[in-house]
């Protein structure tokens, strides 16, 4: 192909714009070089132009939406063109082609499509709206039913219609209507209940998988319908909390058939597995002394140290308090056995009790009843031997009129007297079941109070063995007032009672002095001797003597001393290693105090009237600290309004 040369035509000015296309090397790949004028250049760089909307748009059928820039809506089929397409030609040619039965209509016609589908627009954006709104309010009144546990059919019988006839009387009728939209049905407000009780377990399991470690509390009991109920604690490691460890309600499971240490374990191991979690990041396990949860082959304890072994078990402080202060000689337990009959007569029968009310009225005391006694419940025997002390005029009196034989009991003087001393003794020991209960304890706190009370019992027989009996304020008030004093027959039975009690404390509460001093360092890491003792490798000493050495520290510590948990957590960034030690020793429950107040819940949650009920998602969501993640549930769940 021969060479050619390709010039544009000259412009006005004679310049020539030129277009050069030139031969190369080869054929098939010619240069094509352009160019580009100053005016084109300067056109391609400018934004596109923005078409606004005009009113006459409508003859052709066309409104415009709110975006930015605006875009052209068909009123008759709903179709959204680009900004682009506002121009009459191209709005007309929509209408012709899309909808030629209706392009001769007047502009009357569009408008009341216009505002047809602008109605409709409001009103589906109303009815979105709403639906959330009641969706929200659905769950909040579920939280409110399951926190108060009050039967699921409140809501419908009571919380809505009272709060429609609230807002009718301060506000007027024209907002009602949105409430009685709220769904609150008794089948709505328990699916509400069971999905956040879901997702309060789904919490705690996941802060678990985080850290990896926690301790159990578990305990078993039977509700009013005979149905044996598996209470589960546990206690982990949370960075978010104040103390750096949650204890949380983590189960209450139904046993089908027995209550044996394998069903135990089949339902304990079951729920585990199901939340993700894993037997190695056990640390503790805490429960009562019962065959099924400590037996050597069979039991709960056992089954879990097969899976396993560096599991410990802690047996539960309070019950074995319990246990130790159980036992009388048997003078003081005819005193006890014959108080209980006398309040058992007068509360048998409806007549006597309200013969006994009235007489107590009369007198004007302080009491009009007294109490029964019940074996299970820990303080019982102490509030009994209490309360018929403090009415025992009025019981002479109410025994006298009745010909009752045990009038001679109250006309004892020495009987009397042993019977005040047992209300003394076990005042004090309610005093001590008391300090064991609560929230958050561990057992360095606990058996520092064993500790004390111990010492106590023999600072009260060494008292008693002088011949004085002041540490015992009841009978020594009833003594000075009916001017006698204790036999020594009286003072012998005291005195063997708190050596035998002492004995019992010594054999239920063994003092291992080695394994306490290696774990003195976590109540008090500023003490050299506790850091010596300490059990902890060396370069974890080395940091305890940097940790005792600060005296910025030293001052925190002081200011709450019962609040250890809580100063070894705040060292998370200084000491990581020596927190994760103290933690480790202070997450293991020391007693099932937890699980016993959830049983008390489980009595007020599950009654007759509702002894069909399944309490599991009821009871977590009523006792545990942790609130359901509410704005999770409500966008898994579509909102709809009730009819």
């Amino acid at each position: 192909m021969d060479r050619f040369l390709i010039r544009s035509s000259g412009s006005k000015d004679g310049s020539h714009n030129d277009v050069v296309i030139e031969s190369s090397v080869s054929e098939d790949e010619p240069v094509t070089r352009k160019k580009k004028s100053d005016s084109e250049h300067t056109s391609m760089s400018l934004p596109p132009k923005t078409r606004k909307y005009d009113d006459m748009y409508l003859a052709y059928g066309f409104t415009s939406n709110n975006s930015v820039p605006p875009q052209p809506l068909c009123v008759i089929c709903g179709e959204t063109l680009s900004n682009h397409s506002m121009k009459p030609s191209m709005l007309k040619r929509h209408l012709v082609t899309k909808h030629p039965s209706v392009k001769e209509k007047p502009v009357d016609f569009f408008k009341r499509k216009r505002d047809s589908m602008t109605k409709s627009s409001s009103a589906m954006k109303s009815y979105s709206t709403t639906s959330k709104q009641a969706l929200q309010a659905s769950f909040d009144i579920a939280h409110m039913v399951a926190k108060t546990k009050k039967p699921h059919t409140v809501a419908e019988s009571l919380i809505i219609p009272a709060a429609v006839r609230i807002a009718e009387i301060m506000f007027g009728k024209a907002e009602v209507d949105k409430i009685k939209t709220i769904p609150h049905s008794n089948d709505t407000i328990s699916r509400r209940i069971e999905d956040m009780g879901d997702d309060i377990i789904k919490q705690i399991s996941e802060k678990i998988i985080l850290q990896k470690q926690f301790a159990l509390q578990i305990d078993e009991s039977t509700d009013i319908s005979n149905s044996a109920q598996l209470m589960i604690f546990v206690r982990y490691i949370d960075d978010d909390s104040e103390n750096g460890i949650q204890e949380e309600i983590f189960g209450c499971k139904e046993l089908d058939t027995t209550t044996t240490g394998e069903e135990i374990f089949n339902a304990l191991n079951k729920h585990i597995l199901e939340k993700e979690l894993s037997w190695e990041w056990c640390v503790s396990v805490c429960t009562d002394g019962a065959a099924a949860m400590v037996g050597r082959k069979s039991g709960l304890v056992s089954r879990l140290k097969a899976l396993n072994p560096s599991i410990k078990w802690n047996h539960c402080i309070i019950h074995r308090q319990a246990l130790a202060s159980k036992r009388l000689s048997r003078e003081l337990s005819c005193v006890l056995d014959v108080a209980v009959k006398i309040v058992n007569f007068i509360k048998a029968r409806a007549l006597n009790s309200r013969l006994f009310r009235a007489l107590c009225r009369d007198m004007g005391a302080d009491h009009i009843t007294v109490l029964l006694h019940t074996e299970v419940r820990w303080l019982s025997r102490g509030r009994l031997l209490n309360r018929l002390l403090e009415l025992r005029n009025e019981v002479t009196v109410f025994l006298r009129n009745m010909n009752s034989d045990f009038l001679s009991y109250f006309e004892d003087e020495m009987w009397l007297c042993k019977l005040a001393y047992l209300s003394d003794i076990f005042d004090k020991i309610n005093d001590l079941n008391l300090q064991l209960q609560g929230f958050t304890t561990n057992i360095f706190m606990l058996e520092d109070r064993i500790k004390a009370f111990r010492k106590k019992i023999k600072f009260w027989r060494s008292k008693v063995e002088a011949g004085n009996v002041t540490s015992f304020p009841q009978l020594m008030e009833f003594s000075e007032e009916n001017y006698i004093s204790p036999t020594e027959n009286v003072k012998e039975i005291i005195k063997e009672h708190l050596t035998n009690l002492e004995s019992h404390f010594e054999h239920y509460f063994p003092s291992v002095e080695e394994n306490d001093r290696q774990k003195l360092w976590i109540l008090n890491p500023f003490d050299e001797n506790a850091i010596m003792e300490a059990g902890v490798p060396d370069d974890a000493k080395e940091k305890l003597f940097e940790l005792s050495s600060d005296s910025t520290l030293k001052p925190r510590q002081q200011e709450c001393p019962e609040n250890i948990t809580g100063f070894w957590h705040r060292l998370k960034r200084e000491y990581p290693q020596l927190r994760k030690m103290a933690l480790a020793e202070l997450l293991p429950f020391a007693s099932t105090y937890l699980c016993e107040s959830s049983f008390s819940h489980l009595t007020t949650l599950k009654t007759k009237m509702r002894n069909r009920l399944s309490p599991e998602s009821d009871l977590i969501v009523g006792i545990s600290s942790l609130n359901p993640r509410f704005e999770k549930l409500i966008s898994a769940k579509k909102a709809q309004v009730s009819h």
